[in-house]
This record gives structure tokens, C-alpha cells and sequence, in this order.
């Protein structure tokens, strides 16, 4: 019995330290995220086609699509390289489980939704505090307007050296949402990010 509790010990940590070298290369200083390779233009799933029982839905925000189709775990969130160390640790030490994920590039920059189903509510809940406080750490100063109360929303602050732009987490039932756009241009970035997080706030409500 000790044997067979050791193995999966190892096998967890395995696992996690597995998470942490995928995406630990993925992020430079402020949280920006290194361009993307390989993808190609289909849509995911959005408010026009999807079914409303979806807890993984994503909004139609319109732009140039690629697919993340085969982005279905954390390991695969890991391997795109679009979170820190820590963020992936909140997931994955929470239970992380099932994923989606969507981009869409536009002219004005680039959009990224991802939506992580957890063991429960609690789970997701302890999951969004830890990444709301990584993302104040990370230079975006929390932004209340346009946003529900239950919307952890932020906006890179104009001393910051990252590319502007915005970031957003909430959390509905079970599921952990996170939105994002960044762009070159401070004003078209900003006003692109909350277009983009009413769209998909529509789709999956936060909870109160």
C-alpha cells in the first residue's frame, strides 16, 4: 500500500514539474505572451452555433481564428505558452481539468479566451483568487467599469513597459474563465478588450 501511495505521488509531482517546463519559456517580464506558430483559421465554438448547455463556451468575437481544437488540458494549455509558471500552478493545484481555448488576431492586436472546467466551485473559486492576485502583481491596475462586480478585470497601467491591453478572470459554477487582448496601441487595445469581455460575458455568465 505505501509503495502504491508513493508512485502516485511521484506520479503527481511528475506531472506538475512536467506543466511548470512547458511554460515556464512561454512569458517575459509583465505577463506578455510569446506570437504563436502553426495556427490555422477555424472558428471555435460560439454564441451562434454552440449548445446552451456548454459550460465551455466561447463567445463569437469575431477576427481571424486559429485553431486550438487540440488544446484540450493544461498540459496542451502549457505547451502554448501563453501563461506564467505560477498561472499554471493555480490551475493544475486546484484540479484543472478540461480546456478550451480561443484566439482571434486582429489589426488592431490579438484576443485569447480560455475557459478551464475545475473539480468544483470551491476549486474554481480558490483558482480565481490566486490568478486575480497574479495578474495585480503582473502590472494591470483593476478596472471596475463596463465589467460586472464578480469580474476581476485589469488594464496595463501606462508606466508599465508591457504591451498595452487587458486581462480579465472571473468564475462561473465550476469553470474558470480568463480574457485577454493586447495590442500596440494603448486606446484600441483597451477598447478591443472590453468588446471582447462583454461578448463572453454574455456567453458564460460570471457568478454573483
Amino acid at each position: 500500500m505505501r509503495s502504491t501511495n508513493a508512485g502516485r505521488i511521484v506520479t503527481t509531482v511528475v506531472a506538475a514539474v512536467a506543466i511548470i517546463a512547458l511554460g515556464v519559456c512561454g512569458w517575459i517580464a509583465w505577463g506578455q505572451y510569446v506570437p504563436l506558430k502553426h495556427a490555422r483559421g477555424t472558428p471555435p465554438i460560439g454564441e451562434s452555433g454552440r449548445s446552451p448547455v456548454d459550460p465551455l463556451a466561447v463567445a463569437e468575437i469575431g477576427g481571424a481564428k486559429e485553431n486550438y481544437a487540440q488544446v484540450d488540458s493544461l498540459a496542451a494549455v502549457a505547451g502554448q505558452r501563453m501563461l506564467t509558471r505560477d498561472e499554471l500552478l493555480a490551475l493544475y493545484t486546484n484540479g484543472g481539468g478540461r480546456v478550451r481555448l480561443a484566439v482571434s488576431r486582429y489589426d488592431v492586436g490579438k484576443a485569447i479566451v480560455l475557459l478551464v472546467q475545475m473539480p468544483s466551485r470551491q476549486d474554481a473559486r480558490t483558482a480565481l483568487n490566486e490568478l486575480a492576485k497574479l495578474q495585480d502583481d503582473y502590472g494591470f491596475e483593476r478596472v471596475t467599469r463596463r465589467v460586472p462586480k464578480s469580474v476581476h478585470a485589469g488594464v496595463i497601467g501606462g508606466k508599465n513597459p508591457a504591451e498595452p491591453g487587458g486581462r480579465a478572470h472571473y468564475q462561473h459554477d465550476d469553470i474558470l474563465v480568463r480574457v485577454e487582448f493586447r495590442g500596440p496601441r494603448r486606446a484600441s487595445a483597451e477598447a478591443k478588450f472590453f468588446q471582447v469581455l462583454e461578448a463572453q460575458v454574455r456567453a458564460v455568465e460570471p457568478d454573483d
